[in-house]
């Protein structure tokens, strides 16, 4: 079984992307939120996978995050929602959302997702309530656009191979603004080889 991939991503397309490791290209289908956290200049994007293999088909799903793919995994877990309608529940609704929604036991937010009608919702809530809290998600610090030196040091550290994700969440807890871009990167990088 893949754990991840790293790779250059060839295409992006609708509901999936076509990933380039060494010369082959993997098509791996991924939620809306998962394929806007990436970026297509990288010669290395980091992709989670789970690998769903049936009896006339192998298909790749990914994620940009490794608590998606646990929340995916619970998600294919409740009966009646099989992989394509858990990426489409991912793509319709941030995964802290999903979490929240089933944790507070809000049916109507869960409802707003593809797929996810009122039966559904609540089957979720019912099954997955008591696991959720297992999911320790992360959520990413407040940037502000015009930031540029942030967004500078940020896209240093991507270029190095660091996926989004795993910046915001080495300095989730550093006040950015008064740092400059190399202390920004240093900061980082010191998380990040933790």
């Amino acid at each position: 079984m893949l754990d991840y991939l790293i790779g250059k991503i060839e295409e992006i397309e609708k509901d999936y992307i076509v990933l380039d490791v060494s010369d082959k290209g993997y098509r791996i289908f991924m939620s809306n939120n998962s394929i806007s956290d990436l970026d297509p200049e990288l010669d290395f994007n980091k992709i989670y996978t789970e690998m769903v293999v049936r009896e006339d088909s192998i298909t790749l799903f990914g994620f940009s995050q490794k608590n998606e793919r646990d929340l995916y995994r619970m998600l294919i877990t409740v009966s009646g929602i099989g992989p394509r309608i858990a990426i489409g529940i991912l793509s319709g609704l941030r995964p802290e959302t999903i979490i929240d929604s089933i944790a507070n036991a809000d049916s109507k937010m869960l409802m707003t997702a593809p797929g996810v009608g009122k039966k559904t919702a609540e089957r979720m809530i019912l099954e997955l309530k008591d696991k959720v809290s297992s999911i320790g998600y992360i959520k990413s610090p407040t940037i502000k656009k015009d930031n540029s030196r942030i967004n500078e040091a940020f896209e240093a550290l991507q270029t190095l191979g660091y996926t989004k994700y795993e910046v915001e969440k080495a300095v989730k807890n550093t006040d950015l603004e008064n740092l400059s871009v190399e202390d920004i990167i240093r900061t980082a990088l010191k998380m990040l080889s933790k």
